[in-house]
């Protein structure tokens, strides 16, 4: 592989991580849910889970960090817990206060990785 077409194989792969992060996406579900914990070869951490009902209670929160467009979704069987509701925003705010320090590492990898290539 040339110089070149290598250089365009790691900007594929960088830009196709950093499109990945472009959505903060919280779920809290209420229900028995089989949950499948794997990990991939470069030691990330994948939780699958799936669900064979149709109706599974849930909150769903998805934040767009582009465009910053929020999505809730909310199950009318939990509409009215406040606990459920109240553990969800929580998990919301959580996963919020960490963001940005996860981001500009990521930025910073990101810099040092085309910075060594470049």
């Amino acid at each position: 592989m040339s110089e070149e077409a290598a250089k365009k194989d790691l900007g594929d792969k960088l830009t196709a991580v950093f499109n990945g992060l472009t959505e903060l996406r919280v779920f809290t579900i209420v229900d028995d849910v089989p949950v499948e914990i794997s990990t991939t070869q470069d030691n990330r951490t994948i939780a699958t889970f799936a669900t064979v009902k149709p109706d599974v209670p849930a909150l769903i929160t998805v934040f767009n960090l582009i465009d910053g467009d929020v999505v809730n979704v909310i199950a009318p069987s939990l509409a009215d817990n406040a606990e459920i509701r109240a553990y969800h925003t929580a998990q919301v705010e959580k996963s919020l206060a960490v963001l940005p320090a996860n981001i500009q590492a990521l930025v910073g990898l990101g810099k040092a990785i085309l910075d060594e290539f470049t």
